[in-house]
């Protein structure tokens, strides 16, 4: 039988592959970026996230950035990595799955649960991309957050 993402899971996906393009391109940790966008826009990116998805997200990007006036910082996930980094996809399906993880074990919503997430020491750990930590199972990740 074919597992099939919700609308929801997909939307949550792509805010959070967002977030990690956003961080990228402006060098910026995912609590600065999550600060800079606040609530307002987060909730309103995940509920637009199919609109949004039509669209080449590092355009989408650019233009939060532009329009948040998000400054660039000095935080570089893909210096020094020894390996392919992976896509901003990639890592959108890792914090996705974690934070679905945390909702349901912590009986979270969704925004609590992300921004939890987001403003952690996780993220450092899974943004050590010459570590394999974001390969793990989300159970794990999950595990090792709660270990912080």
């Amino acid at each position: 039988m074919e597992y099939r993402e919700s609308k929801s899971e997909n939307d949550l996906f792509y805010l959070c592959s967002l977030i990690e393009c956003i961080s990228r391109i402006s060098k910026n940790e995912k609590n600065i970026v999550i600060k800079s966008l606040g609530m307002e826009n987060l909730k309103k990116i995940y509920e637009l996230a199919d609109v949004y998805h039509c669209e080449n997200i590092k355009d989408v990007a650019m233009e939060f950035i532009k329009k948040l006036g998000i400054k660039t910082g000095s935080y570089d996930t893909e210096k020094d990595v020894h390996f392919e980094i992976p896509s901003v996809f990639d890592i959108g399906k890792v914090y996705k799955r974690l934070i679905l993880v945390l909702m349901k074990k912590e009986s979270l919503d969704l925004f609590t649960a992300m921004v939890r997430i987001f403003t952690s020491k996780i993220c450092k750990k899974i943004e050590d991309f010459n570590s394999s930590l974001y390969y793990d199972t989300p159970e794990n990740i999950y595990l090792f957050y709660k270990s912080l």
